[in-house]
């Protein structure tokens, strides 16, 4: 669908330290040099997706950050997170995203690394994450608590872009982002989804709306139907745009996106109907077909820049989709309405 009612409320409070909350004898005596910040915070989410589902997320956490040598690191040694989810429809035609979206207890910890830098025609950033959950806890034997799943999981993220300054105000943008996410306590053998990657909507995949593309070659009927939500512990995604002036404030931008993400390639346990079964199959990863199953869109954006933020809306137009049903795959050949979509969003897409 072109629109879907979606709202996201989120508040929190912190507390920020312009220090190093640690005992002296591991803060080290440069430190004070590096910006060091210490935060601790309380955050609630709630997600609303009409005719689809509504989740809540309470979160809290401990959080260093300082800067050395150019770059910025990020540590969490401690997170604690409850998800609760609650659908609008039956999901049981896609068991792998049914089977990772329930109610879950998160105690994290996780290490970000972020540095840009430039030389005379471009500039270049960084940002690489390394997040994992559960495993103090799994020692213990404790892999639950009121009933409720303690996740056990490792979730990594790179994220490179870069940026070419033209003439006229032109900007030539790419962006490449790889992501892979493993669990170990998970009885059906799926990552949750809170710890899976999405595609599509305003900042990726552009074609697509959020939670409807893959994971593979996922049928395109069952991406366009109620109650889907895809998600996937594999992600590869690739973006270039050029960016425009069009008059002062508004700002135009052509974009091509490029990607797809997947199962991995092993057993699941479940009780799965034969249409399950080719869902999942469809999702899982191989080295023989991956390259294959690259979703591609093209489109053009507008942007209008109020200094302080940038209002945006990208049109997207899908050119290949690994799921299509009864036609060709690059459904730019006869492309039908519903291979467009419009993305709205706030700010620059990266």
């Amino acid at each position: 669908s072109w629109l879907i009612d979606a709202r996201e409320l989120n508040a929190g409070v912190a507390l920020e330290l312009p220090k190093l909350l640690l005992p002296k004898a591991l803060t080290p005596k440069q430190a004070k040099f590096w910006q060091p910040k210490t935060q601790l915070a309380t955050k609630v989410a709630y997600q609303y997706r009409a005719q689809e589902f509504n989740r809540f997320n309470f979160s809290t956490n401990l959080e260093y950050s300082w800067t050395k040598a150019g770059a910025k690191h990020v540590f969490n040694p401690a997170q604690l997170s409850f998800v609760s989810i609650n659908f609008a429809n039956d999901t049981t035609l896609v068991p792998f995203l049914f089977v990772g979206f329930q109610n879950i207890i998160f105690a994290a910890s996780s290490y970000q690394y972020t540095k840009s830098w430039k030389n005379v025609q471009w500039r270049y950033f960084l940002n690489a994450t390394v997040k994992t959950g559960g495993h103090l806890a799994g020692a213990i034997g404790l892999n639950q608590w009121n009933g409720n799943p303690i996740a056990q999981f490792v979730r990594t993220s790179l994220d490179f872009r870069a940026y070419r300054s033209l003439v006229r105000k032109r900007q030539l943008a790419s962006r490449t982002f790889l992501g892979v996410a493993q669990s170990w306590n998970s009885p059906s053998g799926f990552v949750p989804f809170e710890q899976s990657f999405f595609m599509g909507g305003a900042n990726d995949m552009r074609g697509w709306t959020a939670y409807h593309f893959g994971p593979g070659a996922t049928n395109e009927d069952l991406l366009q139907s109620s109650g889907f939500f895809a998600a996937a512990p594999i992600k590869l995604v690739q973006s270039l745009e050029y960016r425009f002036t069009i008059q002062r404030a508004m700002k135009g931008a052509v974009f091509l996106d490029a990607g797809n993400m997947w199962l991995y390639d092993k057993t699941y346990n479940g009780s799965f109907t034969t249409a399950q079964e080719a869902a999942i199959s469809a999702g899982k990863f191989s080295w023989n077909r991956f390259y294959k199953q690259i979703g591609i869109n093209t489109g053009y954006g507008v942007r209008y820049d109020l200094e302080f933020f940038i209002i945006r809306a990208d049109l997207g137009l899908k050119l290949h989709h690994p799921g299509a049903v009864d036609r060709s795959t690059w459904v730019i050949t006869a492309p039908q309405l519903r291979d467009f979509n419009l993305a709205l969003g706030i700010g620059y897409p990266f």
